[in-house]
């Protein structure tokens, strides 16, 4: 499977490219500048995708920013909200989010599970930016990964610390208390 990431963006890319692809993920900025048509709304998104389709990729996964993502193949339409989050810095998330999709897919989830997964990702990147905090997680249960963002919101707020649980490992900038 390809997963091809459009950033950084350039508006020549060759079709080729599009071809060769199983998933073009552009955010809607990206969209906007390759296919050449506003991206503000989600019906907007899905003439995007549509162009990106029809220029050869097999699934278009534009992200939205607070919109969550649109994934679009020849079969397929699905909006996947995601969760809101304060963003102070989105430096990375589009890179969280791409790795963290390819990594759910090869690890055999389903593409609605890796999507939902991967705009979790995005999040907690965009957390780290806002808390100073550096978060890990594997775990197969998404409520359980929002959970622990309030959890990490709640340790930062009392001065930080150090918390581990089964598949959930959260380590606040400075590391683990020294022992």
């Amino acid at each position: 499977m390809t997963i091809f990431n459009s950033a950084p963006v350039s508006s020549e890319i060759p079709r080729e490219v599009y071809q060769l692809t199983d998933i073009f993920c552009p955010n809607e900025s990206e969209a906007e500048l390759l296919t050449g048509l506003p991206v503000h709304t989600l019906d907007d998104a899905r003439l995007a995708a549509a162009v990106i389709l029809e220029r050869g990729a097999k699934a278009a996964l534009i992200t939205l920013g607070t919109r969550g993502c649109l994934y679009v193949t020849a079969t397929e339409d699905e909006h996947i909200p995601v969760q809101a989050v304060t963003a102070v810095d989105t430096t990375g998330a589009g890179d969280a989010f791409v790795g963290s999709l390819a990594y759910c897919l090869a690890s055999g989830c389903s593409m609605r599970d890796a999507i939902t997964r991967a705009n979790l990702q995005r999040e907690m990147q965009e957390l780290h930016r806002r808390l100073h905090v550096t978060v890990l997680f594997v775990t197969h249960d998404v409520d359980e990964a929002l959970r622990l963002a309030d959890t990490v919101a709640l340790f930062q707020a009392l001065g930080g610390g150090w918390w581990n649980r089964e598949d959930v490992i959260v380590v606040l900038e400075g590391g683990p208390p020294a022992h």
